[in-house]
């Protein structure tokens, strides 16, 4: 699918290599954003190198979020761009699972250092920014059990729950603002589609004032301009 768009700006995801973050990140780029990719792992810059063959700009950073050097990389590389943040797609792909008491301690908290600490540092630098240009869009992505926690996965799912709360709060803060906060819980759906949809949000209501709650299929919108009704 392909967008004859003017560019939109950039677009910063992390946990791009797959899943959900990949797929955003080829409907972003589809539709004229360029972007700045991030992951752990080297096949980051495979992912760039084929969406800049597509026609995106992309660039590919391999850093580890789990220490704070990482993060303030990516805030390098940012700033290096000098432009515009348009889109913040933060979606922390560490898990471990596994009975609480066996599990290994090293594992959970680099667990939490990529799902949490580096969410929150990486959203410190950025945020500032774009409320300082009264436009934006942050996603935070989280699996669809994030209001529930099990057995074997639980500090997968506090890492989790906090991220939902998290982006619940900067949302309310961030009202009139410009700057938009969703989480998104993609499930077992067609994760495509999910991420087409998340896109199609992003920019129906980029520059947009938002006055309630919207939803789509798959794809839990909280618009940071609405006031909470529940």
């Amino acid at each position: 699918m392909s967008y004859d768009l003017e560019p939109m700006g950039l677009a910063v995801v992390t946990g791009a290599t797959s899943g959900i973050g990949l797929e955003i990140a080829r409907a972003l780029g589809a539709r004229g954003f360029d972007l700045l990719l991030v992951a752990d792992d080297p096949g980051i810059e495979f992912v760039a190198r084929t969406l800049r063959a597509g026609g995106s700009d992309a660039d590919g950073v391999q850093v580890d979020l789990t220490t704070s050097q990482g993060v303030e990389e990516v805030y390098a590389r940012v700033v290096e761009r000098g432009e515009q943040v348009e889109v913040l797609v933060l979606n922390p792909a560490a898990g471990a699972a596994g009975p609480f008491f066996l599990s290994s301690l090293e594992a959970e908290i680099a667990m939490i250092r990529t799902n949490c600490i580096a969410t929150v540092h990486l959203a410190k630098r950025l945020l500032p920014v774009m409320v300082s240009a009264g436009t934006g869009y942050v996603l935070i992505t989280s699996p669809n059990d994030a209001d529930v926690a099990g057995p074997r996965d639980a500090v997968s799912d506090a890492t989790t729950a906090f991220r939902r709360s998290f982006s619940c709060g900067i949302r309310d803060e961030l009202r009139r603002t410009g700057v938009t906060v969703a989480s998104m819980q993609p499930g077992d759906s067609d994760l495509i589609v999910a991420a087409h949809e998340a896109v199609d949000v992003m920019i129906d209501t980029r520059n947009a004032f938002v006055s309630e709650w919207a939803r789509v299929p798959r794809f839990s919108y909280s618009p940071s301009s609405a006031s909470p009704s529940v």
